[in-house]
Parts: C-alpha cells; sequence; structure tokens
C-alpha cells in the first residue's frame, strides 16, 4: 500500500483501503516502519493524507511506529515543509481529543510530537506553526493555560508537557 500512495495512486489506493490495514508498515521486517500515513506525509499528498484519515483505524500520530522509524507523520510533513498536511493532522487529531473534554488535550497531543526525542527544530518553521496555530483557533490559549499549569504544577521530569521544545 505505501508504494501506491508514494506514487499518488488514489484510485489503487481506494480498492486497497477495502482490504488491507491502514496501519500496517511497509516493510515490517525493515527498520523502517512506516505507514501509509507516513509515505503520505513525507511526499505532501494532502488528498491522500485526507483519505487516509476518514478511516477510523488510522492512527494519526505514527507514534507507534515513530520508535522504530524516528519520525511521525507530522515530522515528516514538518520536515518537508507541507503545511496543509500538517494542519490537516492536527485538525483531525484535535477533533478526536477535544470530543474527550480534556482540558490540555490539545497541548499534550502537540508536545508529543514535538518532544525532544524526535529532533526537529521548528523554531525557524514560522509558517509551519502559523498552520498548527490555525488548525484550532483555541491552540494559542491552551499554550497558555499549560505554561499556567505549569507555573502552579511543576511538570516532573517524564511528563510530556515539561519536554515541549516551544
Amino acid at each position: 500500500m505505501c508504494k501506491v500512495v508514494t506514487d499518488g495512486n488514489m484510485a489503487e489506493l481506494r480498492k486497497l483501503l477495502l482490504d488491507c490495514d491502514v496501519n500496517a508498515a511497509s516493510e515490517p521486517d525493515s527498520k523502517n516502519q512506516w505507514t501509509p500515513l507516513h509515505s503520505a506525509c513525507e511526499n505532501g499528498f494532502a488528498d491522500i493524507v485526507q483519505l487516509l484519515m476518514s478511516r477510523p483505524e488510522l492512527d494519526v500520530t505514527g507514534i507507534s511506529s515513530a520508535k522504530v522509524a524516528n519520525a511521525t507523520p507530522v515530522h515528516l510533513a514538518v520536515k518537508r515543509q507541507h503545511t496543509v498536511v500538517v494542519q490537516a493532522l492536527v485538525l483531525h487529531a484535535l477533533a478526536a481529543l477535544i470530543s474527550d473534554s480534556v482540558a490540555v488535550a490539545a497541548t499534550q497531543f502537540l508536545a508529543a510530537f514535538l518532544a525532544p526525542e524526535f529532533p526537529l527544530d521548528i523554531t525557524a518553521r514560522a509558517d509551519v506553526i502559523q498552520a498548527v496555530w490555525a488548525a484550532h483557533e483555541d491552540a494559542a490559549e491552551r499554550l497558555t493555560m499549560r505554561n499556567r499549569l505549569l507555573e502552579q504544577y511543576p511538570a516532573q521530569p517524564h511528563d510530556v508537557l515539561s519536554r515541549v521544545v516551544w
């Protein structure tokens, strides 16, 4: 399926999605455990990202394979400057988290992607930052809330919120 995604073949992908696991690694035995979403994000195929995200079983964070591949789908989109894809991923994941009514969920989601174990310098990427903010209008407010919470309750070393690289 990753080959079809890399080629940008929407028609063939639609057929494969009927029978294939959308989270399956391209090469299960290799170090590269990229999923079709990784490939679509790296190549900036926003339409394919949207199609993959229409599948409820999709692991949009790619965290499970990120430990091996050393990059989540959003990291690949950021690295390649595919801001439309970054925005789509953030919107999709935030919608799921916010529907759970978790107050700091949006910040936790972004923090998980931007934690130091994934070396990615976004400080010089104003367009990516703007895409992330645009993905959810409350993101800046939530980040401010996160900072206030950390001032009141200092984060522990294992706390993902304490590792944000902003």
